[in-house]
Formats: C-alpha cells, structure tokens, sequence
C-alpha cells in the first residue's frame, strides 16, 4: 500500500468479510474446538497461504484471465459450496467424542485449509474488487500486488487465529460429552447453511 490511509481504507473494506462468520471463519473455530490451538495451526497456515497467492496473482495480471472466463466464479462457488459439506459431515462424524476424545483423530492440515480458501469463488470476486480500488498505475504491478496480498495475509491471519482461540476458549469452558456435540452439530449446521447459500448463487449465477 502506498500510503497508510490506503491500508486503513483498505482494512476497513475488507473487516466485515474477513472477520465475520463465513466458511473458514466457522472452520477455524470448529477445529480450534475439537483439536486445539497448536494442532489446528497447519490448517490456518494452509488457509492463509491461499489468501496471499490468488490476491498476488491477480493483482499482476491473473484477473484478465478470470475476466475472459466470468462462469469460473459459479462453478468454483458450487465446488467450494460441496468441500464445505464434505468438512460438515466430517464434523458431524466426530460429535460423539467424549471430554477425554477432544483433541484426539486427524486434524485438518495445509491441504484442507488451502482447499477451503481456494474453493472460494466470492473470495476471488473480492479481489477484483479491491485491485480495482488500490491498483496504482504509477508504480509496478508487482509491488502493489505484493503489499495488498501482504496486507490481506495479515488481516486474514488475525481472523482465523481469533476465531480459532475462540473456538479453543469455548470448547475448554463448555467440554461435557454432551457441549461437545452440541458445539459439533451447530458449527456443521453453520456450515451446512453457507454451503447452500454457496451453491445458490452459484447456480443461480450461472
């Protein structure tokens, strides 16, 4: 960013979205509560590392590409829409665990956390928004890319760890046999809602 306002502008655009309960918010969450902070952390990394290499390349040109091809969105939408379904019903799945079962089984790793992220069809549409706002054609294509994607890895960071330690925070106070699956089947059914909202508008889009 080329000046601090830009950055503060740009936070303040992007903190109803990054910091709201959507998909990888409500995923954060969930696997802080059911595995911990610590065994949680190569999802989020995953996650992250999908924030800043879409955001770095469109921002150096990617998004002609994705112009050319407007129905990529829907279909990347409905994809996304089912991996979020797949991770509900996994969720689901581990609702039986007892107090003593939390942070035992497979956390998710990079690979599922990079999935949730790239299979976000409204998150690439934000970025052509926001490079359409920031782009400064006065100065290198790839340096503005780079200090947005820098700036959105940042913001985005601060998000799911927040709402991963909140997940931690809660699952620790409320951690009976019974909250737990209690906390299980409200973030699958969470879940199961924004994937539906997903792939309505994917199919509608389309």
């Amino acid at each position: 960013m080329s000046t601090p306002t830009d950055l503060l502008l740009l936070f303040l655009m992007v903190f109803p979205l990054m910091f709201s309960p959507g998909p990888s918010n409500l995923l954060c969450a969930a696997a802080g509560g059911r595995f911990g902070v610590a065994r949680s952390i190569p999802f989020v990394i995953g996650m992250d590392v999908m924030v800043f290499v879409p955001a770095f390349l469109v921002g150096t040109g990617f998004s002609s590409v994705l112009k050319r091809v407007p129905d990529a969105f829907h279909y990347i939408q409905i994809a996304g829409a089912l991996f979020i379904l797949f991770l509900a019903w996994k969720i689901l799945r581990s609702s039986e665990a007892a107090e003593d079962q939390r942070l035992q089984g497979a956390a998710p790793g990079l690979f599922e956390g990079a999935m949730v992220q790239l299979l976000n069809g409204k998150g690439l549409a934000l970025l052509l928004v926001i490079f359409s706002q920031f782009a400064d054609p006065g100065r290198p294509s790839w340096r503005v890319a780079l200090e947005i994607a820098a700036a959105l890895t940042i913001f985005s960071l601060a998000s799911h760890f927040s709402w991963l330690t909140g997940g931690a925070w809660l699952a620790t106070r409320f951690n009976s046999p019974k909250a737990v699956r209690i906390q299980n089947l409200v973030y699958a059914l969470l879940l199961v809602g924004v994937a539906l909202s997903l792939a309505i508008m994917g199919v509608i889009g389309s």
